[in-house]
């Protein structure tokens, strides 16, 4: 990651022995998050009038670490709630699952990710037969149609 950092960063322009690239090396980015990172930063000194400064490389450096773990996150929970969809879809599958399926519908689409396909059955007992994204009215499970 030193050698990605140093070449795109002189390519910008910037001397790279001034700058402390073994710090910014320190943080677990891909070439391509580096080559925005630099670009990004860049575009900060231009926006100040100087040329390329550490400060801006650790600014950008930041907000792109702080991306990459929300997006981590976010990847996740997705993960999570399929998995939660997979439970509810095998549990309903199974013919004696109906305490295990009530059970998941209950923890709602905020807890679970609860998403019911065409034709599932909700709490209330009636069918879907719209796909959308939305909570199904009046339904207490709060689930939603998928």
């Amino acid at each position: 990651r030193a050698k990605v950092w140093s070449a795109l960063v002189e390519r910008a322009g910037a001397d790279p022995g001034v700058l402390r690239i073994d710090a910014l090396a320190a943080h677990a980015l891909n070439g391509r998050q580096i080559k925005n990172s630099v670009q990004l930063a860049l575009a900060l000194a231009r926006r100040d009038g100087v040329r390329l400064e550490q400060r801006h490389l650790e600014e950008t450096v930041a907000i792109t670490v702080d991306f990459v773990r929300d997006a981590l996150r976010a990847e996740e929970a997705q993960d999570q709630r399929r998995a939660a969809a997979s439970d509810l879809k095998s549990a309903g599958r199974s013919g004696g699952g109906d305490e295990e399926r009530e059970a998941l519908m209950a923890q709602g689409p905020g807890a679970s990710g609860v998403a019911l396909g065409r034709g599932e059955r909700h709490a209330r007992g009636t069918q879907s037969s719209v796909a959308r994204a939305t909570p199904q009215p009046g339904c207490q499970c709060q689930c939603i149609i998928a």
